[in-house]
């Protein structure tokens, strides 16, 4: 068998046919427990060293030169990497597209663009070129409505330090209340000027 044709994918579970030698440990805080809660989520450090020069960095020190700030903890032999400012859910979809190289980031809804966020602040951290370029893709074609522009709104400003695609993101939600609103009032104006 080829490496080209080995399911990658089939590696992430816990059935891997090859244990896993790494861990992301993500805390999210819970608003309904008021606590946070850690989740680990497997992976391998070759795999995310091959598509990842940051990781690379991050997993195999003794290969590099310029030395990495993040810390990593060690818990039974598996390399430790903590996510704080982040998701399990985007975490996870993070390695999908690293072992599967499917995309699988549907944009439909406010909450799912959160998610999208979440997965390229991700992408930029680990320097995943290929998933940067998919989801500023996915953040740029999000269809906006008058059901949805204030809280897409509220989600492009919370990521705002990103990239230019949240402030593009952002400046189309301005645009199009503005237009929105311009036109409601255009339609107002014009029904009290003909009444019959």
């Amino acid at each position: 068998m080829a490496i080209s044709t080995v399911k990658w994918s089939s590696f992430l579970g816990p059935d891997s046919p090859v244990p896993h030698d790494m861990i992301f440990k993500v805390t999210e805080s819970s608003s309904e427990l008021d606590r946070k809660m850690h989740i680990h989520v497997n992976a391998h450090k070759f795999v995310l060293a091959a598509v990842s020069t940051e990781f690379k960095k991050l997993l195999y020190p003794e290969a590099q030169d310029d030395i990495v700030d993040q810390k990593l903890f060690h818990q039974s032999g598996k390399t430790e990497i903590e996510v704080t400012s982040s998701t399990v859910e985007a975490v996870q979809a993070m390695l999908q597209f690293v072992y599967d190289g499917e995309p699988q980031f549907p944009v439909d809804d406010a909450k799912q663009l959160t998610h999208t966020f979440h997965s390229l602040n991700l992408a930029y951290q680990y320097k995943i070129q290929g998933l940067v370029d998919l989801l500023e893709s996915n953040i740029s074609s999000f269809r906006l409505s008058a059901g949805n522009v204030k809280e897409v709104a509220q989600c492009a400003a919370q990521f705002g330090h990103l990239s230019q695609t949240s402030d593009d993101l952002l400046f189309r939600c301005l645009n199009f209340s503005y237009n929105q609103s311009t036109l409601t009032t255009l339609l107002a104006l014009g029904k009290q000027c003909y009444k019959p």
